[in-house]
């Protein structure tokens, strides 16, 4: 008792951790004691030969010293004006966290400062108040001056970036264990070529608990990614507790074989719930992309609410009643709830796959078969005016072009489809005007090895397709995507991990090339494994990368990570 009494004295004398020239000081002994990250110390990270690791590589300068010197959490601080620290507090909190491990796990000698020789990292952000939407300018410089290290960017988004470099940059000493920072004197500057790099989750199929998509949103912001597209509904369950049309909840009940493939439960985001999660992910940097399919993968809508057609089907083929009003009403009264929760400015309504079996199997619908294709376009260009009457963006996925005309001024286009008709849908809608989103051959749901993501090609470039001429510009991200029909959450780090890291890597740095199975063998692999290592130290790890056959096993989390 009294060594840890002691202890916290020293806690409360050493740690002025966050420091603003015009605004109020932000100790770092709050974010120690209320820990959100798990650290293993055990779990070394290997330094890497190559620009010390830095993930992704810097698109613009690297120039890296041969000097380390240690950093004290008594003695460091974080400079920033008034308006950072007011706005981006749980941040600053965050990366304490994390910069100072051996001080979060109890570590006196962390608090010593006598030898530490680099005590400020000092913020210059331009535009402090930019709003985390798209496109993101995410341009950072990170240079060191003496015993000050300076951060310099156009917006927060930028600094956030940054700040993932430095962290990438420090590490436990040799000799101590203490918290270093190597490569001085240094100068790295550098932007993501792409300005749209998400990871899509789905937890309709299997339903996700909060904080196991927080530890996904850790992952995208750690990977320097930026959106996380929520896949929010589908045939299996509508997991919304929604307060216009709570009804529609019960297709997320498990009863009947209904719900998220899950236990006995109501397995449902209230609005409490979806909330905290978008406010966790701005935090991070990373925004959250909603997505509610229309008008197929809908069946769950019915289970609540009389909207849907072919009642004797399966719930896996039943689709909206686009002969029933209420449709209508029910799509503009939901799509309007959930933009006020989501306040990105980008909002998914699906649009894929749409089954006409369902249509077909409905009398009173049979006898109006020549109007299919109109009451398509009717159900969706019903959410592209409810979207654009709210200033929002629509984004459809690529086949709904196969079912009615679209204009670049309706939506963004993602494609998934590289087969069939759709094998030129990349070029064509990028010389149609459109921009577009691009997910094909990114499912990390297909349980390839990490090779198969490194090298997979993203952009399609077959000798039958028309020439693309403004893939700079048209082109403007890409996504994986973790589909859950066979991956529940004690799975999903796993399906994660380390498969995400080669992409997050494409994405920022080479977007529009492949690499070589060799290059993904040598430079591609060392990146990524000492990337995979910073993961498993920050409890984010999932597989590991190599092993007999290029996989390994992905032993299940506790359960409290799961809760």
């Amino acid at each position: 008792m009294m060594m840890s009494s002691l202890l916290m004295i020293v806690f409360i004398v050493f740690i002025p951790a966050v420091v603003s020239l015009d605004g109020p000081n932000i100790k770092c002994i709050d974010s120690l004691l209320n820990r959100e990250s798990p650290w293993n110390p055990l779990y070394k990270v290997p330094k890497s030969t190559k620009n010390l690791g830095i993930f992704p590589p810097p698109t613009i300068e690297v120039k890296l010293g041969d000097n380390e010197e240690l950093l004290s959490v008594g003695a460091f601080e974080i400079v920033a004006s008034k308006a950072i620290l007011q706005k981006h507090t749980p941040f600053l909190h965050h990366f304490c966290q994390r910069l100072f491990p051996e001080a979060v796990l109890g570590n006196s000698e962390a608090f010593a400062n006598d030898d530490a020789k680099i005590t400020k990292l000092e913020l210059r952000v331009e535009d402090e108040d930019a709003p985390l939407q798209h496109p993101l300018d995410e341009k950072y410089k990170l240079f060191s001056e003496g015993p000050i290290i300076v951060l310099e960017a156009n917006t927060m988004w930028g600094a956030i970036r940054g700040m993932e470099t430095f962290w990438q940059l420090a590490g436990p000493t040799k000799s101590s264990g203490m918290t270093s920072i190597r490569g001085l004197p240094f100068v790295v500057e550098d932007k993501p070529k792409l300005t749209w790099r998400g990871l899509l989750v789905d937890s309709s199929r299997h339903f996700h608990p909060i904080n196991m998509l927080k530890r996904v949103i850790q992952i995208i912001a750690m990977l320097k990614m930026n959106v996380f597209h929520w896949h929010l509904t589908d045939y299996q369950s509508f997991p919304i507790l929604s307060k216009k049309y709570p009804e529609l909840a019960k297709g997320s009940w498990d009863n009947d074989s209904r719900g998220a493939f899950h236990t006995h439960q109501a397995n449902v985001y209230t609005t409490a719930d979806i909330q905290k999660v978008v406010k966790f992910a701005e935090k991070l940097g990373v925004r959250v992309v909603p997505e509610l399919d229309i008008p197929g993968h809908s069946g769950s809508w019915g289970v609540g609410m009389n909207i849907t057609a072919c009642p004797t089907l399966p719930l896996t083929k039943r689709t909206l009643d686009p002969t029933n009003p209420k449709t209508f009403e029910v799509i503009e009264g939901l799509f309007e709830e959930m933009m006020e929760l989501f306040p990105d400015h980008h909002f998914h309504l699906g649009g894929d796959e749409f089954n006409l079996d369902c249509w077909k199997a409905t009398p009173s619908l049979l006898k109006l078969k020549s109007k299919f294709p109109e009451f398509i376009e009717k159900v969706v260009r019903h959410g592209i005016k409810v979207l654009k009457k709210n200033n929002k963006t629509p984004v459809l996925w690529n086949d709904i072009r196969t079912q009615m005309t679209l204009k670049p001024s309706d939506t963004v286009i993602e494609n998934w489809r590289a087969w069939g008709q759709s094998v030129c849908d990349l070029q064509e809608v990028t010389n149609q005007g459109f921009e577009n989103i691009q997910s094909t051959g990114m499912y990390l749901d297909w349980e390839q090895k990490w090779m198969f993501y490194c090298s997979r090609e993203l952009l399609y470039k077959q000798p039958s397709c028309p020439k693309a001429d403004h893939l700079d510009t048209g082109y403007i991200g890409a996504e994986a995507c973790l589909w859950s029909e066979r991956m529940d959450s004690y799975r999903i780090l796993c399906r994660a991990m380390p498969r995400l890291i080669p992409i997050a890597d494409r994405f920022w740095s080479e977007p529009l090339k492949t690499p070589s199975e060799e290059q993904c063998r040598t430079e591609y692999f060392e990146r990524s494994m000492v990337q995979q290592h910073r993961m498993h130290a920050t409890g984010l790890g999932g597989e590991p990368m190599s092993g007999p056959d290029d996989s390994g096993a992905c032993l299940p989390l506790p359960k409290s990570q799961h809760t």
